[in-house]
């Protein structure tokens, strides 16, 4: 087989995560992938831990398996969507034009000309959100949906059974984490709702993330950001550039530009002095740019796997994704390779879930004309 060669820009993928992170960072992370989605020439293969194929298929782009199934597209001009399970067969058919991932037993799915409608893992409808213009998954049983009223966005939220419950008010909006939602009012501040759609944190904050496990979230005022409670308090005062939630920690950005690691108390832990890096998450090894090549560090800032990739992602259960060339392999904590550099793609959905913790297939948008 002649494999085709895949280019792998690191300020294209950056950028599309960071697209994805910006829209809405939250929890699910998932750490035991039994099935790795790959692509050797035009094939993807789905792979074992083992590097043993367990199916293949022509298609362009997949997710994990979430909820015992995975979402796949067709390949070809009238490319569709549908839900496989781990042997590769169809248990949903490829006849959406848009589809979700399964969140809380429900996916989002958009027929050709049809607004976004819910169904469940037998491909039953639900219901149908005929006036959104997009919507989201579920987090915490509510749906975060958009409409465009008098040519103006405006976001909210609705139940499993398809009724709004928060009206859409907010000119932009996240889903909800450890029971709060960001929002943000007509002035362009950003706060915090109840799932009774009352404010329990003011809209004060130029920007934020969602609340962590932690039940803290990231808070930008000034150009720099901090770390507020439940309450809205920093805890940690605006000081930094950028700040990305990793587990207990959090990945710093200084003013030079550099990257590094401060403890949940804002102590500096890792001296910020990597172009770039990525998150240690509860694991022990995090992926950093030294020159130009991918090395990892352990807890101490100390180089535990030399500097030698042309790109590096965090590590998901033992496996850690590494580029050489263009090749794609996978090494354990030890940087020795479980599985060969030799597939030329990686599933952008592996790479949403390894670098930020969550899918990026979790929005549609209507197609309704």
């Amino acid at each position: 087989m002649t494999l085709r060669k895949v280019k792998y820009y690191m300020s294209t993928v950056f950028v599309l995560l960071m697209v994805f992170s910006s829209c809405n960072s939250r929890s699910g992370r998932l750490e035991n992938i039994s099935l790795i989605p790959v692509w050797y020439g035009d094939s993807c293969l789905y792979i074992t831990t083992e590097d043993q194929t367990e199916f293949n298929g022509l298609y362009p782009a997949v997710s994990l398996f979430r909820e015992d199934v995975a979402w796949v597209q067709t390949a070809g001009r009238d490319a569709r969507i549908g839900f496989v399970d781990a042997s590769g067969e169809f248990v949903l058919p490829a006849v959406y034009k848009q589809a979700t991932i399964f969140r809380e037993g429900l996916a989002f799915v958009v027929r050709p000309g049809e607004a976004p409608c819910a169904i469940n893992k037998k491909g039953e409808l639900k219901f149908t959100l005929r006036d959104a213009e997009s919507v989201e998954t579920y987090h915490e049983e509510l749906a975060l949906y958009s409409v465009r009223e008098n040519g103006k966005r405006r976001y909210g939220y609705v139940d499993k059974k398809g009724e709004t419950v928060i009206e859409p008010l907010f000119s932009e909006a996240k889903s909800f984490s450890q029971g709060k939602a960001a929002v943000r009012d007509a002035k362009g501040k950003w706060g915090f709702i109840n799932k009774e759609g009352e404010a329990v944190i003011e809209c004060l904050y130029d920007q934020v993330h969602s609340f962590t496990e932690q039940n803290v979230a990231l808070a930008k005022n000034d150009k720099l950001w901090g770390v507020i409670d439940k309450n809205g308090e920093y805890i940690i005062d605006p000081q930094f550039a950028m700040m990305v939630s990793d587990g207990k920690w959090f990945r710093i950005k200084s003013e030079e530009g550099l990257w590094g690691w401060c403890d949940s108390g804002g102590k500096i832990v890792i001296a910020p002095r990597f172009e770039k890096a990525l998150a240690f998450f509860d694991g022990d090894r995090a992926p950093v740019l030294i020159g130009d090549k991918w090395a990892y560090v352990d807890r101490e800032g100390v180089v535990v796997i030399k500097p030698q990739f042309d790109r590096a992602l965090p590590f998901v259960g033992d496996l850690a994704a590494v580029w050489v060339g263009d090749y794609i392999g996978f090494i354990n904590r030890e940087g020795r390779y479980e599985i060969n550099p030799q597939y030329n793609g990686l599933s952008l959905d592996y790479e949403a879930n390894a670098v930020w913790g969550f899918s990026c297939y979790e929005r549609v948008k209507t197609d309704k004309r």
